[in-house]
């Protein structure tokens, strides 16, 4: 159905409807129209349901529960309303000084109606007080704005959205007159209690015109509301995000901030907040977060972390190729991933567990093993690997049945250099896996360490390097320095005898092969030399033992 408005124009009629009678159209001139809303009398119980045409607007007003509304016509049906109660012929004549009207009903004058005064300009209000000063705010969450499909912008922080700003609807059609009439009945109808032998309502394409006794006037539609206005990003800069709504003079703009640095803006994607106080903004190194005091940021945004001072110069390392263990060592990634290298090793580029258990302990399967016989665990002993050679890096301390000693019969001895053996106990205490090494074993192992022999000889400088720095009497002009981790201990030794002697002066470790009848090699060491040498010594003596792995 087509939507008509209607607006009447009372500066050539008014309408009343009273009683039975016929309803008379009184044409009027003066206060029955103003030039502008403005001029408008107040809308009071004495002039309730006055009808003022306002020229500026081209429409007519009626005065109804304290308000005046503006009269149009909507084609919308409506429920039908009440049918109203006969009432008497009335008329509204203009006062000769036009200061009102004089009102006729059933032939009597029942009343004036005045127009109402302009009324005062109100006060202009006292100043609010001064606010308090506030707080610093925490760090915001970074912020975005992405602009929809559909011209809205969506906007997020935190990586959550928190709102969409949409462009703005089409504004609400006009109401017609047959709305804000709050007519119960349907639009025709209200129409056609608008009628009357001296009025004829017609409808046009943009409104009605309503003819009463000759004077035509032409009601409009009421126009559509203005459009909203659309959002959109204008700037994304230096973690201020700024969106402008509308257009021109009217534009309303809005900054957001992505985060804060004390009282500093900046984009957390990019940099980040040193100093808080200070308002320290520093821009990232390749995407990561560093201080800038001891850490180092390359032109190719490379970035060096500091990891320890040797004493003389910070050490630092590449993130990218490197890492720091322990704030104390360098070492390379292994595949792209740091590790504890008291536990793991990198083999292959691969990372490789190094521990296992051995019992109820720990070891760490690069400078230990877990020794064991016949799948039953004795303990974890410490081991070296020396050119080809791989040996226990400290005494045995395995109880035999028999043949085996602590120096002076002394357990707290055992526990510092391990036990004294007879050959034929040390040749069977070995663990399984490792064996009593022969003479040419040990020989190869003084060629190796002495680093200038090809073939085993004595005098040689194998012994300084095999010895350890501790426990050993003190020599001059000789010095110990347990180069390659042998750690050999003066344990001293048990002689045929069965008298203790030697402890802190000498080391003797047995060989597997025999000199003699009844003689086997051994290997020695002195607190009074840097030699290593190969001697014959009875199977009854008992000397330390190093097991050599198979």
């Amino acid at each position: 159905m087509k939507k008509l408005s209607l607006l009447v124009p009372l500066s050539s009629f008014l309408l009343f409807g009273c009683g039975e009678e016929t309803t008379n159209v009184t044409e009027t001139t003066g206060p029955t129209s103003v030039a502008k809303f403005k001029d408008l009398a107040e809308c009071t119980d004495e002039n309730e349901g006055d009808f003022v045409y306002v020229k500026d607007s081209a429409s007519a007003y009626l005065c109804a529960d304290g308000v005046w509304n503006v009269l149009s016509v909507s084609a919308a049906d409506g429920s039908d309303g009440k049918n109203g109660e006969n009432g008497t012929s009335c008329t509204a004549t203009v006062l000769k000084d036009e200061s009102g009207f004089e009102l006729t009903c059933g032939g009597k004058v029942i009343g004036t109606i005045s127009n109402g005064r302009d009324g005062k300009d109100g006060k202009d209000g006292a100043d609010g007080k001064n606010g308090e000063n506030g707080k610093n705010g925490e760090d915001g969450t970074s912020c975005e704005g992405k602009k929809n499909k559909d011209g809205s912008v969506t906007i997020s922080c935190g990586g959550k959205e928190v709102a969409t700003i949409k462009s703005g609807d089409d504004g609400n059609d006009g109401k017609s007159a047959y709305e804000l009439s709050g007519f119960k009945g349907t639009e025709a109808e209200w129409l056609e209690s608008l009628k009357s032998e001296n009025c004829t309502i017609a409808e046009t394409s943009n409104g009605v015109e309503v003819t009463c006794d000759g004077v035509t006037k032409t009601i409009t539609n009421g126009t559509d509301g203005n459009d909203g206005t659309g959002c959109s990003i204008k700037e994304d800069k230096g973690g201020v995000v700024t969106l402008q709504c509308g257009e021109g003079e009217s534009a309303v703009e809005t900054k957001l901030y992505k985060a804060m640095c004390g009282t500093v803006p900046f984009d957390p994607g990019t940099h980040f907040c040193y100093n808080e106080k200070n308002s320290d903004v520093v821009a990232k190194c390749a995407g990561r977060i560093f201080d800038p005091q001891r850490d180092v940021c390359s032109d190719d945004d490379s970035l060096f972390v500091f990891c320890y001072n040797d004493g003389f110069v910070d050490q630092r390392y590449n993130v990218e190729t490197s890492f720091c263990y322990d704030e104390k060592q360098v070492l390379d990634l292994c595949d792209g991933k740091d590790y504890d290298p008291t536990k793991y090793e990198c083999v292959d580029n691969i990372v490789q567990r190094m521990t296992e258990m051995c019992g109820a302990v720990e070891y760490n399967l690069r400078e230990q093993f877990c020794a064991k016989r016949n799948d039953v665990v004795e303990r974890v002993y410490k081991k070296v690997t020396i050119g080809t050679q791989t040996w226990m890096a400290e005494n045995l301390n395995y109880e035999t049945a028999s043949g085996s000693f602590c120096y002076n019969n002394n357990d707290d001895n055992c526990a510092t250099y391990g036990r004294l053996y007879n050959w034929s106990a040390a040749n069977a205490a070995c663990p399984d896996g490792w064996h009593l090494p022969t003479n040419a074993e040990w020989e190869t192992l003084i060629v190796t360490v002495d680093g200038s022999l090809t073939t085993y000889n004595s005098p040689n400088v194998a012994g300084k390097k095999l010895k350890a720095t501790i426990l050993w009497k003190a020599k001059e002009n000789i010095t110990n320095e347990d180069a390659i981790d042998f750690a050999a201990l003066p344990a001293g030794g048990m002689f045929s005898a069965g008298d203790f002697m030697e402890v802190g002066r000498y080391a003797n470790f047995w060989s597997a092969s025999k000199s003699s009848y009844t003689e086997y090699w051994a290997m020695s060491l002195s607190y009074e030399t840097d030699n290593a040498y190969l001697g014959s010594n009875s199977m009854s003596n008992g000397f330390s033992v190093r097991c050599l792995q198979d």
